[in-house]
């Protein structure tokens, strides 16, 4: 008589024999294992016609960086081109970083639409005390 039991405490140990497509899915999804590629090597591994796109979409970015400065080339990418893919985007950035450096601003510029909502709201606004007592004595007189 066997006395080993099987279940979801004791699972079959057959079970952990690896198939062909278990195997497959480890590879596609496991740990990555590959080399970084350098940005020269991912550019020598686009197409022509992918490597013209990426330097074209790089030369409208670089021509927009010039009206602000301090805005760092990913963020003007994703401003600029928020659907395209993720991969392009990062390539663009690289390219336009490594030909022009831009430091990182450490704090971020404030937000000019920020303190014009808030200004806005300023001039919008009223004592609602003093509103009350100005309509009491209209009532008044």
């Amino acid at each position: 008589m066997d006395t080993t039991t099987q279940g979801l405490m004791r699972p079959n140990l057959e079970r952990k024999k690896v198939g062909e497509m278990m195997s497959a899915l480890r590879k596609a999804f496991g740990p990555s294992r590959g080399e970084i590629l350098t940005l020269e090597e991912e550019l020598e591994r686009l197409t022509e016609e992918r490597l013209k796109l990426v330097l074209n979409i790089a030369q409208w970015v670089k021509m927009a960086s010039g009206w602000d400065e301090t805005t760092p080339y990913h963020v003007l990418v994703e401003r600029m081109y928020g659907k395209m893919d993720m991969t392009t985007k990062r390539l663009v950035a690289a390219i336009l970083e490594d030909a022009d450096p831009r430091e990182e601003a450490e704090t971020p510029a404030p937000d000019k639409r920020v303190a014009a909502r808030e200004a806005m709201y300023e001039q919008m606004s009223f004592d609602f005390d003093a509103a009350q007592a100005e309509v009491q004595a209209f009532k008044d007189v």
